[in-house]
């Protein structure tokens, strides 16, 4: 069900008119139905997948001591601090920049250090060298950064040494924004993970494929760290993202206009404007002013010629918004190809913004067979402040009776306690069997 149909239904069944509640008003109840929903089923449930990228976390302490010989880039032993500010969750293109940069400071500036996507591993060209030697920095202020970049095992040429993969790099992987609770156990390439003690996580010496799994602030540690890209994917409980806007619409970049500010047109002036409304092609609209040139007075004007879309003051910009509701409500403004430009003229105006596009045509975040709970319960809702009391009871009783068949629904569907490990502090419930 999409949130144009939706909107829809609920005005039907409130008994609710476009001028008693606007789409976006319905909207918003539904925003607060789904979120009512996934509170009394106590989230809702879909799959997630995971996509594993290294990151880093690297501290100015931390150093590699590295000798080039011959060619330009000729270095003597030093020893190099791998960046210049700490930083934590580092993708590997930004480690290689840091240590780039440190190295280059150190003396050879046209040294190259650089990360693969595809291999994880960092690789120091000296260009024309004749040979690099990377060892542990030997001031006592510093704290080997060979392991954290995988240059405690490397592979040398003449003019380059490329580490290996980086034990803890892939450690830690961030969980979907609107992830709230696991249910059942992750599986890593088919094969389920065990939850284990966060000790397992602190600085493994060993990647491999992974046994493991601990959650913490939203993010997923795996052990052994992996060291190949495979499909992690889960089941787990969320709340679903809100709606913003039932219909498609742009601004004019405009800031700080009342409906009572001069626009900056001229009176008994032609102008010229062009509108894509709904995707059917750009048309030219031409207004003519009148002796007052407030911006109560123009956007008269101008939704005077208009069909199909509306003119409006919004947070002191100039908005035009499509009439329509679903997916092919869209707007997008352009100058016109002849006469004077309304919007050139207008006081302030240098660029439009970036059109919205409507989320009118996305579906809700429910599988289609609960959808009518949401419905019901913003029917309810609408008719309890139109005064409908006896509507808007009988329409909750329905929002509960689905609630409750999707909670038994859920519950039945073979749930069963997984195998508990060592460490692991509640048992974890699986559905279907996964």
């Amino acid at each position: 069900m999409t949130l144009a149909t939706a909107i829809t239904k609920v005005r039907s069944l409130s008994r609710s008119t476009t001028s008693s509640a606007s789409d976006t008003v319905v909207m918003e109840r539904i925003n607060e139905a789904m979120k009512e929903f996934a509170r009394a089923a106590y989230g809702l449930t879909k799959k997630g997948y995971v996509s594993i990228t290294p990151l880093f976390d690297i501290q100015t302490d931390f150093a590699i001591r590295i000798t080039v010989t011959g060619g330009t880039n000729a270095l003597a032993a030093t020893d190099v601090a791998i960046c210049a500010t700490d930083a934590d969750s580092q993708t590997g293109t930004q480690v290689a920049t840091a240590l780039q940069t440190a190295i280059r400071a150190a003396g050879p500036t046209t040294l190259t250090v650089t990360w693969s996507t595809t291999t994880w591993t960092f690789t120091i060209d000296g260009i024309d060298a004749t040979s690099i030697t990377i060892a542990e920095p030997s001031a006592i202020i510093y704290s080997s950064a060979l392991e954290l970049i995988g240059l405690g095992v490397e592979t040398t040429t003449a003019t380059s040494v490329t580490g290996s993969i980086p034990t803890d790099c892939t450690v830690e992987s961030a969980l979907p924004t609107d992830f709230l609770s696991m249910v059942g156990r992750p599986e890593w390439d088919g094969d389920p993970l065990y939850q284990g003690l966060l000790s397992d996580f602190h600085s493994p010496e060993t990647s491999g494929t992974p046994s493991y799994y601990y959650i913490r602030n939203k993010n997923i540690m795996l052990y052994p760290p992996p060291h190949e890209q495979k499909k992690l994917s889960f089941f787990y409980r969320y709340i679903p993202t809100v709606f913003t806007t039932p219909h498609g619409y742009q601004e004019c970049g405009l800031s700080g206009k009342a409906l009572t500010t001069a626009t900056g047109l001229s009176a008994t002036t032609a102008y010229t404007f062009r509108v894509n409304i709904d995707g059917g092609g750009l048309v030219q609209y031409t207004i003519t002013t009148g002796t007052t040139l407030t911006y109560e007075e123009v956007i008269d004007l101008i939704n005077a010629q208009v069909k199909g879309a509306t003119f409006s003051l919004e947070g002191g910009d100039l908005r035009c918004t499509s009439d329509t509701l679903g997916s092919s409500s869209a707007i997008a403004l352009a100058a016109p190809t002849s006469g004077t430009s309304l919007w050139t003229t207008l006081t302030g105006f240098s660029a439009f913004d970036t059109a919205v596009a409507t989320e009118g045509g996305t579906s809700l975040p429910i599988d289609d067979e609960w959808c009518d709970a949401v419905v019901y319960k913003a029917a309810s809702q609408l008719a309890e402040e139109h005064f409908e009391p006896s509507i808007s009871d009988r329409y909750y009783a329905q929002f509960k009776r689905i609630v409750g068949d999707y909670v038994k629904t859920r519950a039945n569907q073979n749930p069963s306690l997984s195998i508990r490990t060592t460490g692991d502090p509640n048992p974890e419930v699986t559905f279907n069997g996964s």
